[in-house]
């Protein structure tokens, strides 16, 4: 089941203390960091925070230490997307809940944007932001627990926003 909880500000204490750990291991990239997705907005969400992670090329990733991320519980997910790379945290060693992805993209290209331009659209609109949150909530409801189904179905709101 796909479980959209209460917003909490502790979204951006927990982004943060990332956001500097992150920023520590990608410094050689000289990434632009953000915190995105509904976290960021103040509207109820998976407790899960998004963080944006902005490179000049993909390949700069290889100049990361993906054992130093391992060692607190960042992991590259499984699925793959042509655009980004994922990174998932854990929350312990079980591996069972994630408290954070990081979507490493290029800066500039149409899937930062979805990103960023989508969550700065959302906080200069409450309209839109409880739009977002209602078709959220129905389909959390609609797709059980799949998160597959659940994200691709957001995709057309995301994209009227970002290209509105």
């Amino acid at each position: 089941m796909i479980t959209i909880v209460a917003y909490t500000p502790s979204w951006i204490s927990a982004y943060q203390t990332e956001r500097e750990f992150l920023a520590s291991k990608f410094s050689a990239c000289s990434p632009k960091i953000e915190h995105v997705g509904s976290t960021s907005i103040g509207i109820d969400a998976k407790p899960i925070v998004d963080i944006a992670i902005g490179l000049k090329d993909l390949a700069d990733l290889n100049s990361v230490d993906l054992r130093a991320l391992a060692a607190q519980k960042w992991f590259r997910i499984k699925k793959t997307f042509p655009d980004s790379v994922v990174l998932a945290k854990y929350n312990d060693d079980s591996y069972q809940t994630k408290t954070h992805f990081a979507h490493v993209v290029v800066e500039g290209t149409s899937r930062w944007r979805e990103l960023v331009v989508f969550r700065d659209k959302l906080i200069a609109s409450e309209a839109l932001r409880q739009e977002y949150l209602m078709l959220k909530l129905k389909l959390a409801d609609e797709c059980g627990d799949d998160i597959d189904r659940y994200s691709e179905a957001k995709k057309a709101f995301v994209l009227s926003v970002v290209n509105s």
